[in-house]
């Protein structure tokens, strides 16, 4: 065992070094990065961090790396330095000149500021100085005047080091401080403005929400986003700094360096590495150049790492190619080489198909005579065919045979081609292409039959068509057929396989192939063994020779897995006469023969039934053609008319035919040939849409066939010369036979059926490479079919090399420098170009090409059809032009006719009210073209606008015409040169000096070489030049602005400077030698480019760009300019000048109308007193006369929903929205956690603590007076925070304090920014919250550090009377408003029934009798309720209601067992006008339905399979199911399920391998239903720790032995619920009940549905309603049937007596008397004898006469009981007076039943008693389940056990001892009902 234990030692200890990683071995991958330290021996998995201020090239810091065994990923880690960017923001501060015009002070303002801008910079500095933001400086400021204030924008840089949070903290100082103090960055009090001066005040400060980030400073770096921020890094190795952003190096070079500006090339022979930063050495061509295999060319191109195997001649690869590229760049490998095979080429079987036409008898009558001329001209068939394809192939084309058969009267022949040799796939095609074409063209080919000799006579022939079909390839046995690109080819099935199909298997075991291209393998002898490769047998080694004798001995037997094939010679004969060839008697032939033969057959077959198809069509044709005319053209057979006129499709459609389908209402309209539609369409279908054939009618146009023009290239060799020297020679040789080549190419195309005018060549090009020379034949066809034209040039490029003269006038070339023999090299020609004449346009479809002409309406422009121009019409197609429409007319038509008609609108809109324009008009086609004038654009910049006529108005909106100016435009020119001799910044300085005093020799010498163009000295300004240095080049930044100009000059001048920047000296060159720091340099110049334009108006025009111009245009009227942008003038001001930088207030009673440009008078119709009066607490201010006004909340106030303002419009008479108010806020308390960390130096911090909370504890005051006076800047004074606790937590060696601090009354901002600041100078004030010098230690003295500050965020807090509202820009604490009242920090509204007047307030008063709450629950008035309470209470049976007070709202609750027929308990009704809505529920008496639900319970048979067990086991559990009923109930009987309450219906039990399951359907009566479904769940869960529960199973016997028993689980089902025939089921959320119909409905399928007409049913729970007799109408929803008084008026109006009533009324009245008397009589009768048993008659009808069993019970009493679905609910019994009640002979069945639903209880016990009248046994009375016997008030009692049952037995022995009951109590195991037994006469 020891040694065991060692082993497995070993085996673990080795296992865990093989996939282990060593962790040393990365850390000498990383650079600028450390190993964490859960790095260490054995780890999966690592964390490197990068050194401090180092980022990774994602901008993280950290690195996971994985162990995938034996290395880690990843393996490598680079970090490089990051530093923080250069930062730029803004701030703006908005300055109020009170007493004048801020225009008039900008002067002022910007002299002072410029000033002030270093005491701006130390103010700001002072500001942040704790921070770490590095340095500040202002930038610039820009300033702008808008009416009484001007905006500053003051331009922060932050540059060096410093953190961007500090940079962002400081922002906001700024921006709080100089809110709160008026001195901050406002050094002055008043400004000049002009003559005076004016007292200035500062408005707003507001900061930027974003920084700019600039990396400039650190060269060839740019910003990336990390951890800590933006941070500036190098660009990393493999990248290059491209302008500001890093991208990777191009294809072929790298870069091993960070932070580079450009990347390497690799040189040739080399690659580069997949991460772009190396250079390697590629042993990749030299290893596979190396390779030496047969039949396979290798090369490589070292330049680009390719290499390149090819297949020698007359070889191929397996996968059809020739030759494959592998790739050798990077560090990839290239795959293995490719074998090559050698090919044979495979034949084509082609069928050609050949139709022709007996146009005098019907084809079967003459096809003998047919076939006989077939047979006779086989030959000449056969030179037809081959020299049609002769010049194309030198492989052969055989008719191998001639299939014929007849149809109608055509002859279709086929003909078997046969395609041997290296037939090209292209070439075979273009043959096929051109035996069909020439078919068709030429007419004696193929066609050698003149007049055939038929049965009927004699008739002529002539050809239909020809089609290919039926394409196979075939190769010889063993070889497997390989398809490429060019042709197919044979492949022998290599040594070692054989063909087997159509792939090639390896020899079977014991066999062997030493030949390719074989389909069998030979046996080995019993002495040989085969050898691997399966290609040879071998002799085995052996020890003893024996005798070996060959006699008689066969030669080794063939192996193969094809079927044999028999040969044998058959004469071939059949009826359809198949022509075969005198071929040989070959297997191959034959089995062609046999094919042959299969083919004819079952085409012979298929031919005649198609002939008897034919001619039946035929038949049925003419009949339908000759009944025709008894049939009217627009009616079916069954009368239907199609309601579109069918003459639409005839008449108005020239040129075409229609058929229609019979009443489809869908025709197809078919042009008529040579015609298509403008779509090229040949048919269309139109479908009878309504009364409207759709689509739109087409016309049928008239096509022409286009032009085809198609290049082909012919290209020759000039052997002996360079062809560039005997270029002009063949040029003149060609142009003298250009007639030859067009005449050449039409003879060789002639059979295509191409005349001499057919072609025509266009062009002949020549153009020479090395020692080649490409003519480029341009060549337009005419008039023939599309696709013979390209067939031609098929045909011409394959015969070209094989025909010698074809194309080749040239013999010998002079040639400038001696003669050159010439050869041909290849032809080829491009894809077709088609064009139409000037009338047509193009139309391709996929079938065909055509020229169409314009269709009617429109013309051609450019090739194409456009609409005719508006106020233009034309009514015939193909037309080049539209006529005009004359005047005092209209287009109509879509643009085909011209008709009278006036334009609505009125012109002198366009006229005089449009200054500065004029307009021209399509005429009579309501559209006008106003055009600006000279100078003048729109305010989009446009020149012109077109307006239209909509109803009687122009649209668009009528636009002003503005004068514009031309924009100034700035342009950066960059001249760059070079410091020859000195490194460029040593000789900066001299540079800009010379730069500088050269400044206007520039402006000079730019404006005199832009001259020419148009720029005068005035016309240009070289407003700054900044000089920067890279290592040997100095760049200047030339920056010039542009006036006057056109846009366009000042781009093209630059345009011109740059590019004769270097070829002029002199220019921009004032730069001899400059003095360097070490020394004179030489200056050259080296390129110069410039920027984009950039364009700028002055302050009363604003810039437009459009596509083709800029502008500066001015505002127009209605709007005034705001920071370079036209904005409306603001409500109630009106501007009607352009271009103004203000506008004018509208005078009182006044009012801003026509879009701001015009003021007049107006009043507006709401009440402002309702704003003023209304709203305490606040002010309002209007739009004059705009109808809309804001209410501004006084200081302290906002409304509810925290708005400090809110608009209001006036819509009627009415402000919209509802009043708000405005309520007092207070500011809530903020409380925040500040956290400070310290180490302790020397000792464990635990040691420390108790002495740190001491002195954090003393000092506690002083912490709170410091925070206070640090913030005191921000406007926090002494009582302005609290600190309310302090806790001090220890890690190993740090104590951190939590200081939770609460802000009382200042700004919320203003409070995070403060503990912002303390936080940010926490470490850099060491004083600061640092009252620890040194710790008292429990092992000693320890120094303390501080190591970091951090605060959470906020918690905002509000007193009991008010609620927090956290607005964007705000958090307020706001009371609830009037009409509210807060309930747990929310207002929630008043109670019904109560108001609150005041705001804030905890509770509301409630509202008095005979008051009701008003204007939303602010106030209570007198009120009374319209609507008659009586409807509720009368109406309404079996309910009771309850009101909200004066709310018009009330609740109708049902009473106890009754529900609405939706199953509410409750309805709430409310009182609409006078009347309650909804309509009167009734309330119905419902019962609690049936529940049954499946318990499922799991055995595991422990010994056996559970199948051989399943018999015993159910004999088990059948024994069992009335304990498994008894148990269950007994286990639910504290749920108050007793023994009659649930019943076991079925238990079926099945197996799985190993366990058995029981479903036991119950069914649960009486009981609650959620009872029913959780006395199952405490079931299933009892069901394992309580062992005997349902577990009657000891052990099983099996068929194969005893087997042990043990539960598994058990579960159950969802429940289902049912009900009987007269009740529904309604499933409530909280309930289940089955209700009944309600009166006026009937129970149909267990649903209610309305009476049908004429019938009513005045009671709930019915089956069927009751007709409603003769004269009298159903009433009140079908629960009603009342007498009709018309009918009555109308049946007894002829006789009136002299009561004033008619006879026939007398009677009525008399018989209906005595009937409700009867009725009356009869009701009271049975009210009074009956009523116990009224329900059970009306419930139980169905149960009568009853089976009875032996003994004399009655068998249906438990089920009718059980189908009842009576729920189980105890209730408490109460005495009588009168006990003697008896009956006797009366036998109750052993169930217990009981019911919360009094009456049916009674139906129940009282059907028990009927239906076990004839027992003779007595029942005992309890007296004491009776309660007032007279009214019939039965209270059931409900027994749950015996000794329930004894003690009502006992009791009634001592109360009624001479009642002794006569059965004993073990009659009572069953727990019965015990039934009251009266005396027979009335008690009383």
């Amino acid at each position: 065992m020891r040694n065991c234990a060692v082993f497995l030692l070993c085996l673990i200890t080795v296992k865990t070094e093989v996939y282990a990683c060593d962790d040393e071995e990365l850390s000498r991958h990383l650079y600028n990065a450390t190993l964490q330290e859960n790095c260490y021996q054995n780890a999966t998995s690592c964390q490197s961090t990068c050194t401090s201020g180092h980022v990774l090239e994602n901008g993280s810091q950290t690195t996971i790396h994985v162990c995938n065994g034996t290395s880690w990923i990843p393996n490598t880690v680079t970090c490089l330095p990051a530093r923080t960017p250069v930062m730029t923001t803004n701030f703006t501060i908005v300055y109020v000149t009170e007493d004048q015009p801020a225009g008039n002070c900008l002067y002022g303002f910007n002299v002072r500021m410029w000033k002030s801008i270093s005491s701006f910079r130390n103010a700001i500095r002072s500001t942040c100085g704790e921070l770490e933001t590095g340095s500040i400086s202002i930038e610039n400021l820009e300033l702008s005047p808008l009416a009484f204030q001007v905006n500053v924008v003051f331009h922060v840089k932050f540059s060096g080091e410093g953190t961007e949070t500090s940079r962002d903290i400081c922002m906001d100082m700024i921006e709080i401080i100089s809110n709160g103090n008026q001195n901050y960055l406002k050094p002055f009090s008043n400004i000049s403005c002009g003559a005076s001066h004016s007292a200035v005040t500062k408005k707003q400060t507001t900061r930027s929400a974003a920084f700019e980030y600039n990396c400039t400073e650190m060269l060839g770096s740019q910003p990336l986003a990390s951890s800590g921020g933006v941070r500036c890094v190098h660009c990393f190795p493999g990248n290059y700094l491209n302008s500001t952003r890093c991208k990777p190096c191009l294809q072929g070079t790298y870069q091993a360096v960070p932070g580079q500006l450009t990347c390497d090339v690799c040189p040739t022979g080399k690659h580069v590495t997949e991460d772009r930063t190396k250079c390697l050495d590629s042993v990749c061509v030299s290893t596979f150049l190396s390779q030496k295999t047969q039949n396979i060319d290798l090369t490589c191109t070292s330049e680009n790492q390719m290499c390149m195997s090819t297949c020698s001649g007359g070889y191929i690869q397996d996968d059809g190619g020739l030759s494959t590229v592998y790739n050798c760049s990077g560090e990839g490998w290239f795959p293995p080489l490719k074998s090559c095979i050698k090919y044979e080429y495979s034949t084509y079987n082609v069928d050609l198909e050949a139709v022709y036409t007996t146009n005098d008898a019907v084809a079967a009558t003459c096809l003998s005579q047919f076939q006989a001329f077939t047979s006779a001209h086989r030959d000449y068939f056969q030179t037809n065919i081959s020299t049609s394809c002769s010049e194309l192939h030198d492989g052969n084309v055989t008719i191998e045979n001639i299939t014929i058969g007849s149809i109608a009267f055509q002859i279709k022949m086929t003909f078997h081609l046969k395609f041997y040799g290296s037939w090209p796939t292209k070439i075979m095609d273009v043959c096929m292409d051109i035996i069909k074409i020439t078919f068709q063209s030429r007419t004696t080919y193929l066609h050698p039959y003149t007049v055939l000799q038929c049965t009927d006579g004699r008739t002529n022939v002539t050809k239909v068509s020809a089609q290919r079909s039926g394409d196979v390839l075939n190769c010889p046995d063993g070889r497997l057929v390989i398809n490429s690109t060019e042709a197919s080819y044979c492949i022998p099935c290599s040594a070692g396989t054989f063909q087997n199909d159509l792939i090639c298997l390896p020899c079977p075991n014991g066999t062997y192939q030493p030949i390719i291209g074989q389909t069998f393998c030979q046996n080995c002898s019993d002495w040989t063994k085969v050898n691997e490769d399966r290609t040879e047998c071998r002799l085995e080694e052996i020890t003893t020779l024996g005798n070996i004798s060959y006699a008689g001995s066969s030669p080794p037997t063939e192996v193969t897995l094809l079927p044999n094939v028999t040969e044998q010679s058959t004469e071939l004969t059949t009826t359809e006469q198949t022509i075969t060839t005198d071929l040989a008697e070959t297997k191959e032939t034959k089995q062609n023969v046999l094919t042959s033969i299969s083919t004819i057959l079952s085409t012979s077959v298929s031919l005649t039934t198609t002939v008897v198809t034919i001619e039946t069509t035929e038949t049925s044709t003419e009949k339908s053609t000759s009944s025709s005319p008894t049939t009217t053209a627009l009616r079916t057979t069954k009368g239907y008319t199609i309601p579109c006129g069918l003459d639409q499709l005839s008449s108005a459609i020239p040129n075409s035919k229609y058929t229609c389908a019979a009443h489809n209402q869908t025709c197809t309209v078919e042009c008529s040939s040579g015609y298509v539609t403008s779509e090229g369409e040949a048919s269309v279908e139109y479908r009878c849409e309504g009364d409207v054939w759709t689509p739109n009618r087409k016309l049928c146009l008239e096509y022409d066939i286009p032009f085809t023009t198609i290049a082909l290239y012919t290209t020759y060799s000039t052997v002996d010369q360079i062809a560039l020297s005997c270029l002009q020679d063949f040029r003149e040789i060609t142009e003298r036979n250009k007639d030859l080549f067009q005449k050449t190419i039409t003879d060789y195309c002639g059979d295509l059926g191409i005349n001499a005018g057919g072609l025509k060549i266009e062009n002949i090009t020549s153009i020479s490479l090395p020692f080649q020379i490409t003519n480029t034949i341009l060549i337009t066809f005419y008039e023939e079919s599309v696709d013979v034209r390209e067939v031609c040039l098929d045909y011409i490029t394959l015969i070209f090399l094989r025909v010698p003269s074809l194309l080749m006038p040239y013999s010998r070339l002079n040639c400038t420098s001696g003669l050159s023999d010439v050869t041909k090299v290849s032809a080829s020609h491009g894809s077709p170009s088609y064009s139409c004449n000037n009338r047509t346009y193009l139309v391709n479809r996929t079938s065909q090409v055509y020229c169409v002409p314009c269709a009617p309406g429109m013309y051609m422009v450019s090739s194409q059809c456009v609409p005719c121009p508006e106020g233009h019409y034309q009514p015939l197609p193909g037309q080049l032009t539209c006529e005009p429409c004359t005047e005092n007319r209209t287009v109509v038509d879509s643009g085909t006719n011209c008709t009278g008609y006036t334009i609505p609108c009125d012109l002198d809109q366009l006229s005089s009210a449009i200054p500065n324009s004029k307009y021209t008009c399509a005429a009579h086609n309501q559209t006008c073209t106003v055009e600006c004038s000279s100078g003048y654009v729109t305010s989009e910049g446009e020149a012109s606008v077109e307006y239209r006529c909509e109803g009687d108005v122009w649209t668009p909106n009528r636009k002003i015409c503005l004068e514009y100016d031309i924009p100034f435009t700035t342009i950066a020119l960059y001249t760059t040169y070079s410091t020859v001799d000195q490194v460029a910044l040593s000789c900066l300085q001299d540079f800009r000096e010379i730069t500088e005093r050269n400044k206007e020799l520039f402006q000079k010498t730019i404006t005199d070489f832009c001259g020419d163009l148009g720029i005068n000295a005035g016309g240009l300004k070289i407003e700054n030049i900044t000089s920067i240095s890279l290592p040997f080049q100095i760049t200047n930044t030339i920056l010039i602005t542009f006036y006057e100009e056109s846009v366009d000059v000042r781009e093209v001048c630059l345009d011109y400077i740059t590019l004769i920047f270097l070829h002029v000296p002199s220019l921009l060159m004032p730069y001899s030698r400059l003095n360097c720091t070490s020394g004179l340099s030489d200056v050259t110049k080296v390129s110069a480019s410039h920027g984009s334009p950039s364009y700028s108006c002055n302050n009363r025009t604003y810039l437009v760009n459009r596509t083709s111009q800029v502008y500066c245009v001015p505002c127009a009227p209605g709007m005034y300019m705001v920071s370079s942008q036209c904005v409306p003038c603001p409500e109630g001001h009106y501007q009607p000048l352009p271009g103004q930088l203000t506008c004018e207030p509208c005078t009182e009673n006044r009012t801003v109308v026509d879009s701001g440009t015009n003021c007049t008078g107006y009043t507006i119709p709401c009440d402002l007193d309702q704003l003023s009066s209304a709203i305490p607490n606040s002010k309002y201010t209007c739009a004059a006369h705009n109808q809309t006004c804001t209410v501004e909340c006084s200081s302290g106030y906002v409304t509810s929903e925290g708005e400090a303002s809110v608009e209001y419009r006036c819509e009627g008479d009415v402000w919209t929205p509802n009043r708000k108010i405005c309520l007092e806020y207070d500011i809530p308390f903020t409380t925040s956690a500040l956290y400070t960390t310290y180490s302790t130096v020397d000792q464990v911090a635990l040691s420390c603590l108790q002495d740190f909370r001491e002195i954090t504890e003393r000092n506690k005051d002083l912490f709170q007076k410091t925070i206070t006076d640090y913030c005191g800047d921000l406007g926090i004074n002494a009582g302005g925070l609290k600190i309310e606790n302090i806790t001090s937590i220890s890690l190993p060696f740090q104590i951190t304090n939590t200081i939770l601090i609460t802000f009382y009354e200042e700004s919320v901002d203003v409070r995070e920014v403060c503990l912002d600041y303390i936080t940010l100078i926490f470490l850099r004030v060491p004083s600061l919250l640092m009252p620890y010098s040194r710790l008292n230690c429990t092992s000693g003295l320890s120094d303390v550090t501080k190591v970091s500050a951090s605060h959470g965020s906020p918690s905002y807090s509000c007193n009991n009377r008010t609620y927090l509202v956290n607005r964007t820009s705000q958090v307020y604490c706001v009371p609830c408003a009037p009409g509210m009242y807060m309930v747990s920090s929310q207002c929630v509204p008043c109670p019904e029934g109560h108001y609150q007047p005041l705001p804030g307030q905890l509770t509301c008063e409630p509202c008095t009798g005979n008051r009701t709450v008003v204007d939303s629950g602010t106030n209570c008035t007198d009120y009374t309720i319209p609507c008659d309470l009586d409807q509720l209470s009368s109406a309404i049976p079996n309910s009771k209601y309850t009101c909200a007070a004066h709310n018009q709202t009330c609740t109708v609750e049902c009473s106890s067992g009754y529900v609405t027929s939706e199953g509410e308990a409750s309805v709430e009704y409310r009182c609409e006008g006078d009347v309650w809505t909804p309509n009167r529920k009734i309330c119905l008496e419902y019962d609690i339905p049936f529940t049954t639900i499946a318990l499922y319970t799991t055995y595991s048979t422990v010994d056996q399979v559970a199948l051989s067990c399943l018999q015993d086991f159910r004999e088990i559990t059948e024994r069992n199911k009335e304990l498994f009923q008894k148990t269950i109930t007994d286990y639910c009987g504290d749920l108050g399920i007793n023994a009659g309450g649930l019943k076991i219906e079925n238990i079926t039990s099945i197996s799985l391998p190993f366990q058995i399951t029981n479903t036991i359907l119950i069914t649960f009566y009486e009981e609650s239903v959620d009872v029913r479904e959780v006395c199952l769940d405490y079931i299933t869960l009892i069901f394992l720790h309580v062992p005997s529960l349902l577990m009657p199973y000891s052990r099983l016997n099996c068929t194969s032995g005893l087997s042990d028993v043990t539960k598994v689980s058990a579960s159950h089902g969802s429940p289902f619920y049912s009900c009987n025939n007269r009740t529904y089921l309604v499933n409530r959320t909280s309930q289940v009940y089955c209700v009944p119909c309600a009166p006026g409905m009937y129970m149909v399928s267990s649903q209610c549905v309305p009476c049908p007409e004429g019938h009513y049913q005045p009671l709930p729970g019915q089956l069927t309603c009751e007709p409603c007799t003769e004269n009298r109408t159903v009433v009140d929803r079908g629960t009603n049937c009342t007498v009709d008084d018309e009918n009555d008026i109308n049946l007894g109006k002829s006789q009136v007596g002299p009561t004033g009533l008619t006879e026939t009324e007398i009677i009525v009245i008399a018989a209906v008397s005595v009937c409700v008397v009867f009725l009356l009589v009869v009701i009271a009768t049975v009210y009074y004898c009956k009523k116990s048993k009224a329900k059970r008659r009306t419930f139980h009808a169905d149960v009568s006469a009853d089976a009875k069993s032996a003994d004399g019970a009655s068998v249906k009493s438990d089920e009718y009981l059980r189908g009842s679905h009576e729920e189980l609910i105890p209730s408490k019994s109460s005495s009588t007076n009168d006990p003697n009640w008896t009956y006797q002979d009366e036998k109750i069945e052993k169930s217990t039943f009981a019911s919360a639903n009094e009456a049916k209880a009674l139906d129940v016990l009282n059907t028990i008693i009927d239906i076990n009248i004839d027992n003779g046994e007595c029942i005992t009375a309890q007296p004491p389940v009776f309660e007032n016997v007279r009214e019939e008030k039965w209270r059931p009692l409900r027994h749950k056990n015996e000794s329930n049952v004894a003690d009502v037995i006992n009791k009634a022995k001592e109360t009624e001892p001479d009642k002794a009951p006569c059965r004993t109590l073990s009659d009572y195991d069953n727990f019965q009902i015990y039934v009251p037994e009266p005396e027979m006469s009335d008690p009383d």
